[in-house]
């Protein structure tokens, strides 16, 4: 079903975030460039079967409907990937953040371990729990910076694929006899804005 583009790109990346999903760095980025992916391949076969089936077509409302399906895929597509964008941009913020955390466990290992006045059996325990949470940090460390180098990999095939969709739009409405827009106007361009900063926010944070 073409209108599925609008449930998908709003919903799939809050749905695993919540559930444990990988966000963008793991599984779920493939999953929703495929399902993209998906819905371009069921337009344009619908598309090849409208102008194949009907003399018509470009003034049938199987037509407006389909311009409209594929315009809300683009839009829906730049939402995604500017999402993508911001995330590998902050990706270095929540690394740093990981580092300042292990450097505080550190210093209070230090700390503890310069006392005299710690039983060894309680030392033990601080020890223990202090070098778990170490690990913990070190462990998300190293999934945030394989997350953020995937999407980079990632982000030339994305960008790819933006613009063959677009080009894709341009070349159906022009068939049509119809005029593409330049891009977004302001008020478009900010509500896109708007749900990429929060719409999105669930796949923007980086879960561990």
């Amino acid at each position: 079903d073409l209108r599925t583009a609008r449930y998908i790109a709003a919903t799939e990346c809050q749905h695993h975030d919540r559930h444990g999903g990988r966000g963008h760095g793991g599984l779920d980025v493939d999953v929703i460039q495929n399902r993209f992916e998906d819905q371009l391949a069921d337009i344009m076969s619908a598309y090849d079967e409208g102008v194949a089936d009907s003399e018509d077509y470009y003034s049938s409302d199987d037509y407006a409907d389909l311009v409209g399906e594929t315009e809300w895929l683009v839009d829906s597509y730049d939402w995604f990937l500017t999402s993508v964008e911001r995330t590998i941009d902050h990706i270095d913020d929540y690394i740093a953040s990981a580092n300042d955390d292990l450097t505080f466990y550190d210093e209070l290992l230090a700390k503890y371990e310069a006392r005299d006045d710690l039983s060894e059996t309680r030392l033990a325990r601080i020890v223990d729990w202090i070098t778990s949470a170490q690990d913990m940090l070190t462990l998300r460390i190293e999934t945030l910076t394989y997350k953020q180098t995937t999407l980079e990999e990632n982000l030339a095939t994305f960008t790819t694929f933006q613009t063959d969709l677009t080009s894709y739009l341009d070349e159906i409405v022009t068939a049509g006899g119809g005029t593409v827009t330049t891009g977004a106007g302001p008020d478009d361009a900010a509500a896109l804005q708007a749900l990429a900063l929060t719409g999105m926010g669930g796949c923007s944070a980086i879960s561990s």
